[in-house]
């Protein structure tokens, strides 16, 4: 059945280059593109800035993804990362469970994020 559950909190993988980041962000992000993939995504406590967002959002947007629960708790997305983040929460069908406390939004970006979750097909669990 493969690898389900992906924990890598506190790893300081926000530490390498960008380039380093957008490789890591794309391999793990392989490993969810499949419904026999990774479900559950935690990296928590990484400081990935908003690469990530940006990296993961477009993985979110595939048809095949598997990811249910993804925690991105301190990571410093900033709004530019979770902007980008939310636009494949929006068409993601899979994705339950979100958190992105810590990350440095706005209140206009959690108003948007919150705006995006009441018209989306992706029912997150609170």
């Amino acid at each position: 059945l493969g690898l389900k559950t992906l924990i890598l909190r506190h790893n300081k993988i926000g530490s390498g280059s960008r380039s380093k980041l957008k490789r890591l962000c794309y391999n793990l992000s392989r490993c969810f593109k499949a419904k026999s993939g990774i479900q559950k995504l935690d990296l928590g406590y990484n400081q990935c800035g908003s690469i990530f967002g940006e990296c993961l959002g477009t993985a979110l947007t595939a048809t095949d993804c598997s990811l249910v629960s993804l925690n991105l708790h301190y990571n410093d997305l900033s709004d530019v990362g979770c902007i980008k983040l939310l636009h494949g929460v929006q068409s993601n069908k899979s994705l339950k469970w979100l958190d992105l406390c810590k990350n440095g939004c706005s209140d206009n970006t959690a108003k948007l994020l919150a705006q995006t979750l009441e018209i989306s097909d992706c029912l997150l669990e609170y």
